[in-house]
């Protein structure tokens, strides 16, 4: 009797790990090209946003308790985090130009929704030729996964006052792009937003 209810256990285990593989992997499936896109700005690499995912996709087979209604986000989560570690050392080398830069504006609020989605509807080349690596990491940290600048200063090894400075300069990149696109003028790179 012990055994058959061990046996059984450990069966059911099994199932819930096969399955819980089975909805991860449709997960990465169905938001490749988000999360390919989600890589790629922030390393400014192809190949390398490629291998994120492949990476992030296997840390994440690894983990357990996933919830079925976090799948996607974590995901997204794991994608980022990959991407953060394999283009770290550019974006350190980056950040530290930001610390002496403070924001004029006193904070900015997350980006809408409505603008994220025009965001990504660039493709991944075009971000990474305007933003420098920083500012991308830190974009996508702050603007797509909504992390507070404490996070993203933690994540990302560098200061709060730079991590602050650096959402300054994409927010003001988002919204110098809309007012350009208006009025039918060619948008350049984020060197013209900093002060």
């Amino acid at each position: 009797m012990f055994f058959s209810a061990c046996r059984n256990a450990h069966d059911r285990g099994t199932e819930s790990g096969a399955a819980r593989s089975i909805q991860l992997n449709a997960a990465f499936d169905s938001d490749s090209g988000f999360l390919l896109w989600l890589a790629e700005v922030i390393t400014g690499d192809s190949k390398v946003a490629e291998e994120c995912l492949v990476d992030a996709r296997k840390i994440s087979q690894q983990q357990s308790g996933l919830f079925v209604d976090w799948l996607s986000q974590w995901a997204r989560s794991a994608t980022v985090q990959q991407a953060i570690q394999r283009a770290h050392g550019q974006i350190l080398l980056v950040s530290h130009s930001y610390d002496q830069i403070c924001c004029p504006h006193g904070g900015h609020a997350l980006i809408p929704l409505e603008q994220m989605r025009e965001l990504q509807s660039l493709s991944a080349q075009e971000i990474v030729s305007a933003l420098d690596p920083f500012v991308r990491a830190v974009g996508i940290l702050r603007g797509v996964s909504h992390c507070v600048l404490q996070d993203c200063s933690i994540r990302l090894g560098a200061t709060r006052t730079s991590v602050a400075a650096a959402y300054c300069v994409f927010d003001q990149w988002i919204i110098l792009r809309k007012q350009k696109r208006v009025h039918d003028e060619p948008v350049h790179d984020c060197e013209e937003l900093i002060w």
